[in-house]
């Protein structure tokens, strides 16, 4: 009787992220996003990056435009693939960027370089 509850237990961890998790993701984009290359579910674009990501990122230009959209694990990415594109970017939505917030590592990373210099 004991290993009946425990297989109810599974089915419903397994069950409910896999009927829940589908529906939320797709009304949470409500705006277009750019191109980019498709990803595994968990992984994202991890794997399609290779032993040279930096030279493959820059492959991409060739396939989605200037500007690509990655997902590299669970952090979504957006990649500039031109000095045109960054020059638009930060042209047209500088304010995005003025109010960036001071993390600790930044802090830390200007101490040292006051010690150090």
């Amino acid at each position: 009787m004991d290993w009946n509850w425990t297989f109810l237990a599974w089915c419903i961890c397994i069950l409910v992220p896999v009927l829940v998790l589908p529906r939320r993701q797709r009304y949470s984009t409500t705006v277009p996003l750019p191109p980019g290359p498709p990803g595994w579910p968990v992984f994202g674009s991890m794997f399609s990056l290779g032993s040279m990501p930096y030279k493959t990122i820059a492959d991409l230009r060739k396939d989605y435009g200037p500007v690509v959209w990655l997902r590299i694990g669970s952090i979504n990415t957006v990649a500039l693939l031109t000095a045109d594109a960054a020059t638009e970017l930060f042209k047209n939505h500088d304010q995005n960027f003025a109010e960036r917030k001071i993390t600790e590592a930044m802090r830390l990373m200007a101490f040292i370089r006051r010690l150090c210099c």
